[in-house]
Order: structure tokens, then sequence, then C-alpha cells
């Protein structure tokens, strides 16, 4: 089994935690609740029948103040996924920010 820690990050209300939802349980839920620090969700693939894959996908909460947190988790990261909404130019703007959190605080993402 190969394991895999990727890491969502963006601005407050871009559609992180419906993304996940949507990918790890087929649902779609137009009251999602903004993420409070940190959450968490697994996802099994088979590949080929011959391989198990392992995504552990681990959801940031948008607000500056949860940022604090981001550092913790990042390292080991196997990949990061940047998210802004299309109709907030501040969101898209903000991406430069979480850049720059990832690449001080990284030393294993690829």
């Amino acid at each position: 089994m190969l394991k895999y820690k990727i890491v969502i990050a963006g601005s407050k209300d871009v559609g992180k935690s419906s993304l996940i939802s949507r990918y790890c349980d087929n649902i779609f839920n137009e009251n999602t609740k903004e993420t409070i620090g940190v959450a968490f969700k697994r996802k099994s693939l088979n590949i080929n029948d011959n391989l198990t894959v392992e995504l552990n996908i681990w959801d940031f909460g948008g607000e500056k103040k949860y940022r604090i947190l981001f550092p913790a988790y990042i390292n080991g990261a196997s990949a990061a996924l940047l998210l802004y909404d299309t109709t907030n130019r501040k969101s898209l703007d903000d991406i430069e920010n979480w850049v720059k959190l990832i690449d001080e605080n990284s030393t294993e993402i690829i």
C-alpha cells in the first residue's frame, strides 16, 4: 500500500471542504460549515486491482487565525492543492501567501 499526505489550502469560503466531501464521500452539502482549524479525510483507491493507494487529505481553515497551524501539518506532504474562488479576486491574490507558507515550512513536499 502506498500512502500520500495531501494538504488543501486557500482563503475562507473557496470550497476546500466541499471539494473534499465530494471527492471522498461523493456528497455535496450546500450548508457546509467553516472548518475550525484543521479537518482530515482519508480516501483509499484501488489501482488495477493490485495496488492500494491511501490519500490522507488535510483541510486547513482559510481564516488567517488558523494559519499558525499550517507549518505543523505541511511537512511530509506529497502534494498541496491551493484553491481560490474565481469570483473573489482577493482569494486569488492570497495564493501567493499560501505558496510562501509552503516554501518556508516544508522540506519533503514534492
